[in-house]
């Protein structure tokens, strides 16, 4: 009797958990003037859920939280809260808000305020850079900045990105923008780092994305050049824009010892509606076929697919003198694809 209590229990929390779980859906648009807004970053408060809408500003995202709030962000928009309650579908509009024009940017040549600046450019610190489960550089400005278009070249754990700024403005527009890091300028043609995969069908040249190699946790800021005024510096290197990335370095003071981590799961959203053995054969004995029946009942999606677990450990040094200063950090990154045997599995050194 004890055991037929528990499990009645077990069964109820279940159904109860389900009946909690709500898909939301909707589209974003520019309250300006109603066009729909792809990139825009849509989190369930408090969580670590959230998605992106896509290129007509839709979005869906499922809440398990009785009184959840989601929260829409888009660079260069007011930031603004939903209450989901009982609705299913939420239409937002994003208002643009005004950005100070005294923070300071990085440029070809050194820093200057951005009310200095002729040239369109865009920063990002380490408080605007997404969170979550990041794995590589690019995932951390997708939509960040205005005019910057990432999109993943597959499902593929450590698969490349496209990186393109302001869509196809240049009429080289295929190709990728130039990268300085910490000062030295990297060719994309030179640049296939461990990890990159060719995606793109046969034949097709493997992807490459030079900011594989480098961990997420080692950048300080991102700066992304976009015009021909910001990125005259570089010559026709920089016709398709500049994107600068500056690297943590240590600072005044005693050493100091951090750690940051984190530990995420991928399923497969929703499964193909297919019939389960026991189905198939009624199936054949309804319609007067012969079946062949072995007794077998495989569900071969559950074969084919998994829950996919990722994680990431990053432990890091730093310090410095009135003189000289160190940072060292290590990084151990381990992410999983929901299909077996393919896996993305790096270690980072920096000093």
């Amino acid at each position: 009797m004890k055991k037929l209590v528990v499990f009645l229990c077990v069964i109820s929390l279940g159904f109860s958990q389900l009946a909690n779980s709500q898909i939301v859906t909707g589209r974003v648009t520019d309250a300006d003037d109603g066009q729909p807004l792809p990139g825009v970053n849509i989190s369930v408060k408090g969580t670590t859920q959230g998605t992106i809408t896509d290129l007509d500003g839709g979005y869906s995202i499922n809440t398990s939280e009785k009184d959840a709030v989601l929260v829409f962000s888009f660079v260069g928009y007011q930031t603004i809260e939903k209450i989901v309650g009982s609705q299913t579908t939420i239409d937002v509009q994003l208002k643009t808000d005004a950005q100070g024009i005294d923070e300071v940017v990085v440029v070809g040549y050194g820093v200057q305020k951005k009310s200095d600046v002729t040239g369109s450019t865009s920063s990002l610190n380490e408080e605007d850079f997404n969170g979550g489960a990041v794995v590589s550089p690019a995932e951390m400005m997708q939509g960040r900045v205005a005019g910057l278009q990432i999109t993943l070249n597959g499902g593929e754990p450590g698969s490349g990105s496209t990186v393109r700024i302001r869509g196809a403005s240049s009429v080289r527009a295929n190709q990728d923008p130039l990268y300085v890091i910490d000062g030295v300028a990297l060719d994309i043609n030179d640049a296939t780092p461990t990890g990159a995969t060719g995606v793109g069908g046969i034949n097709a040249s493997a992807s490459k994305n030079p900011l594989n190699f480098l961990n997420p946790d080692d950048i300080a800021s991102i700066d992304v050049l976009k015009d021909a005024s910001a990125t005259a510096i570089y010559g026709s290197r920089g016709a398709n824009g500049v994107i600068i990335i500056t690297t943590k370095s240590g600072g005044k003071g005693k050493g100091k010892l951090s750690y940051s981590g984190y530990g995420s799961i991928s399923q497969l959203p929703k499964k193909l509606d297919l019939l389960s053995a026991d189905e198939y054969r009624n199936w054949f004995s309804t319609n007067g076929l012969a079946i062949n029946d072995q007794g077998a009942s495989t569900d071969w999606q559950d074969e084919i697919f998994r829950t996919a677990y990722s994680q990431s450990h990053n432990i890091s040094y730093s310090g410095g003198t009135e003189n000289s200063s160190y940072y060292s950090s290590i990084n151990y990154l381990d992410q999983e694809g929901v299909v077996p045997g393919h896996q993305f599995l790096k270690n980072f050194q920096s000093v």
